[in-house]
């Protein structure tokens, strides 16, 4: 299966020889608090 992807978005990808995975969480509280959360460091 093959995706679609900006040239921008190669540019980065064949400029840099590291990348990395990380997950991001957004809660956002009854109260209208938005918090964030990542397991980047």
């Amino acid at each position: 299966m093959s995706k679609t992807v900006s040239a921008s978005f190669k540019t980065m990808l064949q400029g840099n020889t590291q990348l990395f995975a990380c997950d991001l969480y957004t809660i956002t509280l009854k109260s209208g608090t938005v918090l964030t959360y990542t397991d980047a460091n």
